[in-house]
């Protein structure tokens, strides 16, 4: 069936972050044409998709500043002044690089079990991970 073209022009100006009521008057629809479109599933896939556009554009940009931003933060560990700035910096990057766990304190790369049985365990918790948290909880030996 598709989207009508007045449906397509709404979808950039929803997608800015501009009012329903504004959006309706610009594109010549009710603000309840625009309720209406936002429970068709084809209109909402249509502005879903947008939304991921600007959110990957976005996380792009980011991206593209990860590496000075880790430049900058090991500066700080290497050549800032106060030693206070130096260790937060340090622990900074163990936690961004995974070698410390900010949760539990822990060293280390993620790395799992060394033990067979443990590791069974481990890949089965991770490919069934919602089943496995409700037998878990209901039979708390599974992991025994």
């Amino acid at each position: 069936m598709g989207i009508s073209p007045k449906q397509v022009k709404a979808i950039p100006l929803i997608v800015s972050g501009i009012k329903s009521q504004e959006v309706a008057k610009e594109i010549g629809v009710t603000p309840q044409t625009i309720s209406e479109w936002q429970k068709n599933p084809e209109f909402v896939v249509m502005l879903n998709k947008a939304k991921k556009e600007i959110l990957d554009a976005a996380l792009d940009e980011l991206r593209g500043g990860a590496r000075d931003a880790a430049n900058c933060l090991t500066d700080l560990a290497n050549n800032a002044e106060n030693e206070e700035v130096r260790r937060k910096s340090a622990l900074n990057i163990l936690e961004l690089t995974g070698i410390k766990d900010p949760s539990s304190g822990v060293y280390g790369w993620g790395i799992g079990s060394t033990n067979l049985t443990e590791a069974e365990k481990q890949i089965q918790r991770q490919e069934n991970p919602e089943l496995y948290n409700i037998l878990g909880d209901m039979y708390p030996y599974i992991d025994q």
